[in-house]
């Protein structure tokens, strides 16, 4: 299975961190059945918004979409400019066809909205973002950790990544394998 994680100038640490790590474990256990990349826009150092510098996989330009099974767009700081780029928002909407799983980590969910993919979607993103995110994509906010709409979940704060990455786990891979990843990180949730 290839994942592909977005990631982006100002982006919040734990939202990829998280989700790159549950994802990774899998190999831990079953060796070579996920291959996680970063993928951004610009081949540039990354500056995380706690300050950690890194740089991505691949580009954007050099994956083809048709190739990943699940995207995951975290959230963070830099993406209120990020999500106005038409090469990132045009990515998401290539790639979605042929995905079996798009989620958005926190605030990663407004990628989603200027993506038009949550229009009158169940929807929730970090709690300082709810009413902007459903004034400006008329979602309907839900109190939940997790939202499945069909294949495309969202997320709420910066730590539900790593809930979210469990749960897409758990769907894609298994209950066992959930719970094995759960106790070799040793997060209860």
């Amino acid at each position: 299975m290839k994942i592909g994680i977005y990631v982006y100038d100002n982006v919040e640490e734990l939202d990829f961190i998280g989700p790159f790590e549950v994802f990774n474990y899998v190999n831990k256990i079953r060796k070579d059945t996920a291959e996680v990349i970063l993928l951004s826009r610009g081949d540039k150092e990354i500056k995380a918004f706690n300050g950690l510098r890194f740089h991505s996989d691949k580009l954007i330009t050099d994956i083809n979409t048709e190739d990943l099974d699940i995207l995951i767009i975290p959230g963070g700081k830099g993406r209120v400019q990020e999500a106005e780029s038409k090469e990132i928002i045009n990515f998401i909407n290539d790639a979605l066809p042929n995905l079996k799983l798009l989620a958005s980590v926190c605030t990663g969910a407004f990628f989603l909205g200027e993506a038009g993919l949550l229009t009158g979607m169940k929807a929730i993103t970090h709690k300082n973002s709810l009413e902007e995110l459903k004034n400006k994509y008329d979602v309907e906010i839900v109190n939940e950790k997790i939202v499945k709409n069909d294949k495309i979940w969202l997320s709420a704060g910066v730590s539900s990544g790593i809930d979210l990455s469990l749960e897409i786990v758990k769907e894609f891979y298994g209950k066992e394998m959930m719970e094995k990843i759960q106790e070799g990180i040793e997060y209860k949730g």
